[in-house]
């Protein structure tokens, strides 16, 4: 008599996600990487992936893994699907995205003004703007009656200086506006009669005493 061994069991293929069913992205490109187990795996069955939007790319499937990359945002938040798959079975990972936001604008002076004579003059102040805003101009403002602001446009400040009619030395300030960033920079002027050979001081005389 013959007694015949039982067919081993064939177990079914095991296909599940491992890693987080929601992925979340900065606006910016990124990689992403799902990742994946799979048991008892099918003979000439490949994983396929595949994503339902165009701003998901290079979708590859590796060992365990599958890679995309998420395309830079330009404007709204945005949500997609990528769908995974192992014959009859299936996973579904959602891609979300973060809506996009202006970087904020970086104003700068670069200029390093030297003092003025006192008899005035022309002066130039160099800026530097960067990720400006549609509608947003500059605005440049003087604290003191003797400089004048001619003009501010193109990274550059013009400016005059009038002569300084007192016998001291004195500053102000020219500040620079963009919406809610600013700069400042300091403007000095010299008297007639300045001599750089001798330190000035500001005195006070408080009390006067008579013996």
């Amino acid at each position: 008599m013959v007694v015949e061994e039982p067919e081993p069991e064939t177990k079914k293929p095991v296909f599940e996600l491992v890693s987080e069913e929601v992925m979340e992205f900065g606006q910016e490109q990124a990689l992403g990487t799902i990742e994946f187990k799979l048991e008892n795996p099918i003979e000439n069955v490949e994983v396929s992936a595949k994503a339902n939007a165009a701003w998901i790319s290079n979708v590859v499937v590796k060992e365990n893994t599958i890679e995309f990359v998420v395309a830079a945002n330009d404007g709204a938040a945005r949500e997609a699907k990528i769908t995974a798959t192992y014959g009859m079975l299936e996973f579904k990972v959602t891609v979300k995205q973060a809506e996009y936001v202006a970087p904020a604008p970086v104003l700068e002076i670069t200029s390093t003004l030297e003092p003025f004579a006192f008899e005035g003059g022309e002066g130039v102040l160099a800026y530097v703007l960067e990720n400006a805003v549609e509608g947003v101009e500059l605005q440049a403002t003087a604290d003191v009656e003797w400089i004048t602001i001619n003009s501010a446009a193109d990274g550059v400040v013009a400016f005059t200086v009038a002569k300084n009619e007192t016998n001291s030395q004195r500053g102000g300030n020219i500040t620079l506006t963009y919406g809610e960033v600013s700069a400042t920079a300091k403007v000095e002027q010299l008297f007639e009669g300045y001599d750089p050979n001798v330190t000035y001081g500001v005195f006070s005389i408080t009390e006067v005493r008579s013996n």
